[in-house]
């Protein structure tokens, strides 16, 4: 178990008191307590963002590599794999017979741009 406690965007304010007969006693009016209330609620967004970029930090330390490489692959069903996997292999076939072409010194005729 980890605590992590930061600072950075803490917010404190003196908004009220106690008096000797155990009331409760404001110090600020209302538009100064909603200003405050909107400021807190900025610091606690940010917060949250950190809160939310350490913990993917954290868990990116913690997971093996090759597991985090799957899970942030896109996976590809059965089907367009395998024709993917088929035309990869028929562009190696077709790049060999090219060099062995041009390593027996011929050169394949190449499509004109007109027809």
């Amino acid at each position: 178990m980890v605590a992590v406690r930061s600072t950075g965007f803490s917010f404190d304010a003196i908004v009220g008191y106690h008096n000797d007969a155990k009331q409760n006693m404001a110090l600020v009016n209302e538009k100064y307590l909603r200003t405050l209330v909107n400021i807190a609620n900025e610091r606690f967004n940010v917060n949250h963002d950190r809160i939310k970029r350490f913990q993917a930090s954290l868990h990116e330390q913690y997971t093996p590599k090759v597991a985090l490489s799957l899970a942030k692959a896109d996976w590809e069903d059965a089907e367009a794999r395998k024709r993917r996997k088929r035309e990869e292999g028929l562009a190696r076939q077709q790049a060999l017979r090219a060099n062995e072409d041009t390593a027996a010194g011929y050169i394949a005729p190449q499509p004109s741009e007109e027809g």
